[in-house]
C-alpha cells in the first residue's frame, strides 16, 4: 500500500467493465427495472440477456477486444444495449452525433474505421447517404433484438488504435479523435 492505495484492489477494479457490473446487477437484482424506453421496460435479468445476444452477434462478426463498433442512433434501449455488449467483450463504441451534417459524419466514420456500424431506423436514410458501408445494413432495432441480421461491416484497413467519446474538433473545426499512443 502506497499513500493509502492498495495497488492489488486497484488493479482488480481496472478489470471490471460495464458488462461485469450489469451481470453483477442482474444476479443481485434481476426483476427490479434497469430501462424504461417510452413505453418499453426492462429488468436487469432480460436486460443482461438481451446484452449477452447482442454480444453473441459482435463475437460472431469476429469483432474483438480492441475493435470499434460505431453507433447512429438517438437515445433508446438498444443503444444502451451496444455499450453494455460491447463493454462485455471490450470493444470500443464510436458514437456518432447525429446533428453533424454528413460531411462531418462521414469524415467521423473513416477516421474510427469501425468494424461495424449500428443505425436506428430514424437515421437509415442518413446513413445510407454516407457512404461508408459496404453490404446491406440491418435495423438497429431488428438486430438488438432479435440477434439476427448483422449491422453492415464498414471498410476496415490497418489502424492505430483509436478513442471516441466526448466530440472533439481541430482549430478548423473539424470532427476529429484522438489517438491512444
Amino acid at each position: 500500500m502506497l499513500d493509502g492505495i492498495d495497488r492489488a484492489q486497484a488493479r482488480r477494479a481496472a478489470d471490471v467493465t460495464i458488462g461485469h457490473m450489469l451481470r453483477a446487477r442482474a444476479e443481485l437484482h434481476p426483476h427490479r427495472i434497469a430501462i424504461v424506453d417510452a413505453d418499453r421496460q426492462f429488468d436487469f435479468a432480460s436486460l443482461n440477456e438481451r446484452v449477452n445476444r447482442l454480444a453473441d452477434v459482435l463475437h460472431g462478426m469476429a469483432l474483438t477486444r480492441g475493435d470499434r463498433v460505431a453507433i447512429l442512433s438517438e437515445n433508446r434501449a438498444e443503444y444502451l444495449e451496444l455499450m453494455f455488449a460491447a463493454g462485455k467483450l471490450g470493444i470500443i463504441v464510436c458514437a456518432l452525433n447525429w446533428r453533424l451534417a454528413d460531411g462531418e459524419l462521414r469524415h467521423c466514420v473513416r477516421l474510427a474505421e469501425p468494424g461495424a456500424i449500428f443505425v436506428s431506423p430514424g437515421f437509415a436514410a442518413v446513413a445510407a447517404r454516407l457512404d461508408v458501408v459496404s453490404g446491406p445494413t440491418s435495423s438497429l432495432a431488428m438486430t438488438m433484438s432479435s440477434g439476427s441480421g448483422a449491422p453492415a461491416t464498414a471498410n476496415r484497413k490497418s489502424s492505430p488504435k483509436l478513442r471516441m467519446g466526448t466530440s472533439y474538433s481541430t482549430p478548423a473545426g473539424r470532427p476529429a479523435i484522438p489517438k491512444v499512443p
